[in-house]
C-alpha cells in the first residue's frame, strides 16, 4: 500500500459504511429519476436543465462508489477524493430535486 507514513489508512469498516451511504444515496437519485421521468406532466425545454443536474449527479455518484470499491480506497488520499466527488455529487442532484419540483408545481399551478 502506498499509503505514506503521515497519514494511517482509512479503516476498512469506515469506508464500507460510506459505500453503504453511497449506495443509498444512488438508488434514491436513481429512483427519483425513474418517477419523475414518469410524471404525467409532458416534458418541455425547462425541464433541460433539471435533466443534466440530475444526469450529472448520477454520474458522479456512480463515480465516487467506483472509487471507493476500489482497493485502493483505503488510501487517505484516494477515499478523501471519493468523498469529495460524492458530496458535489449530492449537491448537484439536490438542486436538480428541487428545480423539478418548483418546476412541476409551478405547471400545476397552470403558469
Amino acid at each position: 500500500m502506498s499509503t505514506s507514513d503521515s497519514e494511517p489508512p482509512v479503516e476498512p469498516v469506515f469506508r464500507n459504511g460510506t459505500v453503504t451511504v453511497v449506495g443509498i444515496f444512488l438508488a434514491f437519485s436513481l429512483g427519483f429519476m425513474s418517477q419523475w421521468a414518469g410524471n404525467p406532466l409532458p416534458t418541455q425545454p425547462i425541464d433541460a436543465p433539471i435533466i443534466l443536474l440530475l444526469s450529472v449527479g448520477v454520474v458522479l455518484q456512480i463515480y465516487a462508489l467506483a472509487r471507493l470499491l476500489d482497493l485502493r480506497s483505503t488510501e487517505r488520499r484516494v477515499y478523501n477524493h471519493a468523498k469529495n466527488v460524492f458530496l458535489v455529487a449530492v449537491s448537484i442532484m439536490s438542486l436538480g430535486v428541487v428545480s423539478a419540483l418548483v418546476i412541476d408545481l409551478w405547471r400545476m399551478q397552470g403558469n
